[in-house]
Formats: C-alpha cells, structure tokens, sequence
C-alpha cells in the first residue's frame, strides 16, 4: 500500500523486501506503483529513488518522431524510416527526461527496459494514431492486424464510399465504431506488453482530428465527432492496463449541454461544461500540442484559453497524470513566459512534462518533435529549463501590482510571476534584489502583456553560462512580448 510518509521534494522511494528489484507496473489507477515521499534516513527496506535534475522543477519530454538516430539532418524522418533510437540519444534521455513518447518503429523491444532499469521514475510511452490502420504492420504510429474484414469499420463519406487515406496501405477507420475501438485496444495491449511501454499517445483523436474534413456520412458537426469520441474512448479503455493518453485537440470547446460532475479533487471551474470533463473519466492524462502558444499559430492564446490550459494541466499534474504540455516560442523572453506558466501550476511529479517548440527553424514550426532539436535546444536554454527553484512553497494566485494583478507563486529559492492579460503592462517592486534566469540582479520588473519572469533568490545556487547569443538558433521575427527589467 502506498501511503505518504513525508513532505521532502527530492526523496521518492518504494517499499520493497529484500532482494526484490524495484517494480515498475502501473496500478490500476495508472499510476507508477513506485512513487512515494519519505523521510530523511528511512529503514533499509527503502530503496530511494531520486529523480533526475533534482533542483530543477522544470520536467522535460514530450513526443518525438524525428532527429532519434544519428543522422546529420535534425529532422530526419526516424517513424517514417523506422531509424532506431540511437545510444548516445537514450542515454541522454536517461540523464533529462521524464515522459517520452515514441513510434514502435524507433524502439527494439529492450529499449524501454533499459532505460526504465537505468531511470526507474522515467514513464515510457508508445505513440500511435487512434483514427488511421495501415495494411502494413510496420508503419509509424500503426497498432497493426488489419485484415480484409476491417474494410467494414472505415470511415465513409456522404455517398456511403470510403474516405480515401493519403498514404499508400492507411485507412481511416468509423470513428465511433466500438469493434474498431476494441481492436484497437486488444493491439495497443500487445504492443505496450512487447515494447515495455506503460501506455500510449493516441493522436488523431475524432474530435481533434483535422486531416478529414466535411462530407462526412455520420459526423458532420462538432458535437457528432464529441459523442463518437466518448464512444471510442469508453470503447478503447482498459483502465490499469496501460496509460491513454489522448492528443488533447478539440478539448476546449463547449459540449453543449451539462458535463457529468468530476471527482472533487479534481474539479476545476474553467473545464466544467467542456471536453476535458467529459472525456476524462477515460483518460490518463493529455498530450496539448498547442499548449499556451501553439505551435501552428506562432502567438500565445487569449487569456481565457490561457486559464483553461493551465488548469487541465494543474489537475493532470495533481492526479499524476501524463500531460505533455507543447509550448511555441521564438526567444528567450517567450520561452520565459511558457515556463514561468508552467511552474505555476507544477507539483511534485515527474509526468507533467513540458515540450519546447521552437519557432526559430524556417518553415519548420513542428521542429519540437525532433529529439535533436531539443538537445539543441537543452544546450541553448539550460539556465531556463534546469532553473533551481527547489519545490513549490504554495499554490498559485493574484497579487495586486502597478497597473492590475498578476500570477505569483513562491518556490523555496525564487518565485514566478506571470501576466497573462493582453492587453495590461504591469510592473512589479520587488522587496529585495532577486536574480534572473540570466544572471540579472533586479528590484523591479515591467511586464508586458503575457509575459513571464523567473526570479531567485540571492541565496540561490549559481548556475552556469549560458550559450552565448551568437550561438543560439536565431528567431525568424522580433517580439515586443518580454518581461522588461528596471535596475
């Protein structure tokens, strides 16, 4: 039985008796059977697993299709080319990552294993698509089995024909059909049993699924495609047997009618009504692939959407639940603002991880799917992403400043204050000189419309250099979005 011993940040154990190794099953609520808080100095029947980048709140990983081997080309096609993992690659995601989601078609079936053995809180996941069977077992994202038979669970159009697949052997399957769903589910058990995953990313939802358009024989609104994902959801589940995990696409709209009540603890105002509370007690988590700032519109979303997201996030992270938040930027200043929302709402987890997506790639606005862009992208911004903040001090909330309120919350060694308004600038006095994630020392901060700011303490640990400028990947456009620092 896991039961809470204590309120230290960097000690996770498990209880185990002699001789047995560390177990890594999920339980049946989906969570890492592993993971408590304990005391200083336990007996010696804990073993203390201590997470990677302790100091670091900040937790990084995300889905990764390309850029895994090594190929010169940092976005070389790895699902597509079924190009493996490379050592170098998955012992770096040993040493920085805590939820990785990849394609079947990347990974030997000891992959996962070795580095769960090596990084025994990592959360391995496989991604796949919950919408798309190819012919071919092989391909990227494929849950496989297809036979002649399935031709009956396509999806068909207005004229009663099969909606016609982009790539040679893929199909679209009947969105809401409840033998697809259960095929699919029966595969994904085999493949998260053969691979030693602990779940799936299920892209490609019916809500969220923009590939296929109008002209739909059964779903021709919103609201169609809503009902035939909770049908496909309820289908799919095979709760406390792997992880879904579900592109979050489409989860923001109103339902339209009254959501079912959520278990209290998890209750959040802004997600009431939406399909985050209908589909959510089917699902494991997200993966938010235009999380604050997505990458397909290259700006940060209005507030209101800014509040939903933060909250969806801040319950998956508080159910330890995965949630894999992708956030856009093109500079420092609006990488800051994405994490410094982010530390708002993390807790003392490993699943709720953030996934950087640069915009500084031309024509590449998904280059965040690449595992060597954000190597690069570690290198680049190490002060932000492994900033030592310690554990969080309190929960997040307004404070009144120059110009309106903004978000603050307190960490052991900083804080982060966030203005999520569009429209205000607000300027912060601080009490005392604090240091920013550059190594600024600072009094008072002037933060422009959604903007963030990361700040520590004095007292703080040193961190290193930063990569100088002329280094970094240079953005394709200036901003004035950035937090402004008076002496």
């Amino acid at each position: 039985m896991i039961t809470r011993l204590g309120s230290v940040f960097m000690a996770l154990a498990v209880l185990i008796l002699p001789g047995q190794n560390v177990p890594q099953k999920v339980t049946g609520n989906g969570q890492p059977a592993q993971i408590i808080e304990t005391q200083p100095n336990p007996p010696p029947n804990i073993v203390i697993l201590q997470r990677i980048r302790p100091d670091a709140p900040v937790r990084l990983g995300g889905v990764f299709t390309r850029g895994l081997g090594d190929h010169e080309d940092p976005f070389e096609n790895s699902a597509q080319n079924r190009t493996l993992l490379s050592p170098g690659k998955q012992q770096w995601l040993i040493d920085t990552c805590d939820v990785v989601a990849l394609s079947a078609s990347t990974l030997s079936t000891n992959t996962f294993r070795e580095i769960v053995t090596r990084s025994p809180l990592f959360t391995p996941l496989l991604y796949v698509y919950a919408s798309t069977l190819y012919e071919q077992d092989d391909v990227r994202g494929n849950v496989g089995g297809w036979n002649p038979k399935m031709a009956s669970l396509t999806l068909r159009d207005r004229k009663g024909q099969e909606v016609k697949h982009p790539e040679t052997g893929g199909h679209w399957m009947d969105f809401a059909s409840t033998a697809w769903a259960r095929h699919w589910r029966d595969q994904v058990l085999q493949l998260v049993t053969r691979y030693g995953a602990q779940g799936v990313v299920a892209a490609e939802l019916p809500i969220g699924n923009t590939f296929v358009a109008d002209g739909l024989q059964k779903y021709r609104n919103l609201r169609d495609r809503g009902e035939a994902t909770v049908a496909w959801l309820r289908a799919a589940r095979a709760e406390g047997r792997f992880l879904m995990v579900p592109s979050t696409q489409g989860f923001d709209a109103l339902v339209g009618r009254s959501t079912l009540p959520v278990p209290p603890a998890s209750q959040q105002p802004e997600l009431m009504g939406r399909y985050w509370d209908e589909f959510f007690p089917y699902i494991d988590g997200g993966w938010a692939e235009g999380w604050v700032c997505p990458y397909w519109l290259g700006r940060p979303l209005p507030e209101k959407l800014w509040e939903i997201h933060l909250e969806a996030a801040d319950r998956a992270a508080r159910n330890g639940q995965v949630f894999i938040a992708c956030y856009a930027y093109r500079n420092a200043q609006e990488l800051e603002y994405g994490l410094a929302s982010y530390l708002l709402v993390a807790h003392k987890q490993g699943r709720f991880v953030f996934q950087p997506m640069p915009r500084t790639y031309r024509n590449r606005p998904d280059a965040g799917f690449s595992l060597a862009v954000l190597q690069k992208e570690y290198r680049n911004y190490r002060n932000y992403f492994d900033v030592p903040l310690g554990p969080a001090m309190q929960e997040r909330h307004l404070i009144p400043a120059e110009g309106g309120f903004v978000w603050r919350r307190a960490f052991y060694r900083g804080a982060v204050y966030v203005n999520s308004s569009e429209t205000r600038t607000i300027t912060l006095r601080l009490g005392g000189t604090m240091r920013r994630v550059n190594g600024q020392q600072v009094r008072t901060i002037r933060l422009t419309p959604q903007s963030g700011v990361i700040l520590l303490h004095d007292t703080a640990p040193a961190q290193g250099k930063s990569v100088p400028s002329g280094q970094q990947d240079q953005p394709e456009h200036s901003t004035d979005q950035q937090a402004q620092t008076d002496q």
